[in-house]
């Protein structure tokens, strides 16, 4: 916190997953631009969010997906440390309609991407595969997007959450299997802790019928200001 004249400004860097998709990183820097307006009203805050640099690589890489047209799903994704380098190798499941030229293209702005986001890889190798419908694994991008949008806004209409991060949605046999964590109040009981998680999967699963298992994880707040 600074003062200038008879003003105080917050100017705060919140470090978030890199995997976090921009408008739920922007959900989170008002959340706790709210709060502190709350606790300290008339302050200029400027929140700043960056990514967390000991996240999980994988999910990262399984973010980027979304951001390049024509991908179906990332998978079979492995990390190798060679001579102190990081080695990067994935499969990537594209249109089957698309010409060999345009995959190529493809994979190379996913490679450009991963390069972008992870400063500290060497090498990355794409091996590329035509989707099939049926395949196991498909993620149906738009819907998913629009169906991880519609759960961020769920964590803000029932009370006791503070957030609802780390939303993974997973397309398979024709079902979303969805999985995601949910902060709440370290003072709650596990009781009313378990009826905050109960209330989310009866709104998630009601969003659409084709959503098949959830699983939502509970864990409190932690302190920033230890």
């Amino acid at each position: 916190m600074r003062r200038a004249g008879s003003k105080f400004f917050v100017d705060a860097h919140v470090k978030l997953s890199g995997g976090m998709p921009l408008y739920q990183a922007h959900s989170i820097a008002s959340q706790i631009e709210n709060k502190i307006s709350k606790v300290l009203p008339g302050l200029d805050i400027l929140i700043h969010t960056e990514p967390h640099i000991g996240e999980d690589l994988t999910t990262m890489i399984r973010s980027i997906s979304p951001e390049i047209s024509g991908i179906r799903n990332i998978h079979n994704i492995i990390l190798r440390n060679v001579s102190g380098k990081l080695s990067i190798s994935c499969h990537v499941e594209i249109d089957p309609e698309v010409l060999i030229s345009q995959a190529h293209e493809i994979s190379s702005r996913l490679e450009e991407q991963i390069r972008n986001k992870i400063k500290s890889v060497d090498s990355v190798i794409t091996h590329l595969e035509p989707a099939s419908e049926d395949s196991e694994s498909v993620y149906r991008l738009e819907s998913a997007n629009l169906l991880q949008r519609k759960i961020v806004e769920i964590g803000e209409t029932i009370p006791g959450v503070i957030l609802l991060h780390n939303i993974q949605l997973l397309w398979r046999n024709g079902k979303y299997s969805i999985s995601l964590h949910c902060t709440v109040d370290p003072s709650f009981s596990l009781k009313r802790a378990h009826e905050i998680a109960t209330k989310i999967e009866n709104k998630i699963r009601a969003l659409d019928e084709k959503i098949d298992q959830i699983d939502v994880h509970c864990e409190p707040e932690v302190s920033s200001s230890a």
